[in-house]
């Protein structure tokens, strides 16, 4: 099947290769696609990305009026109505790719990845509520990887059990490094904790493992808000410029 990959406006398969080969890409994520979606050429399927706009600006505008990413959509429109099955890697974009398909009445299959249109569901205006909810039916399946927010889509989006799936994510194991020897002799929890998501519940964590002495948290972030972490000394904040850094870490 042709499979055409449809990823935030942000991300560029190009870009990610790039800084793949160069070994840039923090974590152990070992796929020269954004969240190993080209592991599917591996399974007999035939797999295209989306890009990013040269125009971000216009990008951003239309998705804050929205919300949801029309003007990257429609630049990849043929390769959607030529694909069997457009995967979403977000709300922001399936919800585009459903009105498009809609618009234009094309017979292409979508797989849409949710994960904060149901956090963000009750600020929304009835208006923003009932185009959603119409979009949604679209869908030919619609996943999470909460399961608390899967029931919720069942209530809320009147999806049929079938239709809604739940996708566990995580590290690939093809490849895993072995836990170093001084980690093995500590006699304290070390843990280390990686993301730059706006959504990272980082307080949680620190509220957690702050000031406990048997526990040692690394957060390795550019995004969060060293202000959370206090006067914690069992706490640190590290960033890496590439993965050698991380892993010999």
């Amino acid at each position: 099947m042709k499979i055409f990959i449809q990823l935030p406006a942000h991300l560029s398969i190009n870009e990610w290769k790039k800084k793949f080969d160069k070994d840039q890409i923090l974590g152990i994520n070992d796929s020269e696609s954004p969240y190993g979606y080209a592991r599917l050429n591996n399974k007999g399927h035939t797999v295209e990305f989306s890009d990013s706009p040269r125009n971000m600006i216009i990008c951003k505008i239309i998705r804050k009026l929205l919300g949801f990413d029309l003007f990257n959509v429609l630049r990849f429109r043929n390769k959607i109505f030529k694909s069997d099955i457009v995967w979403t890697h977000t709300e922001v974009e399936f919800l585009a790719v459903c009105f498009l398909l809609i618009f234009w009445k094309k017979d292409v299959k979508i797989l849409g990845q949710s994960v904060w249109l149901l956090d963000k569901w009750s600020k929304f205006s009835f208006l923003k509520k009932m185009i959603y909810l119409n979009l949604i039916k679209r869908v030919d399946i619609l996943t999470f990887h909460s399961i608390l927010n899967s029931n919720l889509a069942k209530e809320k989006f009147y999806f049929s059990k079938e239709k809604i799936k739940v996708v566990k994510f995580g590290i690939p194991t093809e490849k895993m490094y072995p836990v170093k020897e001084k980690y093995i002799k500590e006699k304290y929890l070390n843990i280390v904790a990686i993301g730059n998501d706006i959504h990272r519940d980082w307080e949680s964590l620190v509220e957690v493992c702050g000031g406990k002495s048997n526990v040692k948290l690394t957060i390795i972030s550019t995004t969060i808000n060293h202000q959370i972490i206090g006067n914690y000394k069992n706490i640190e904040v590290r960033t890496f410029n590439n993965k050698k850094e991380f892993v010999e870490f």
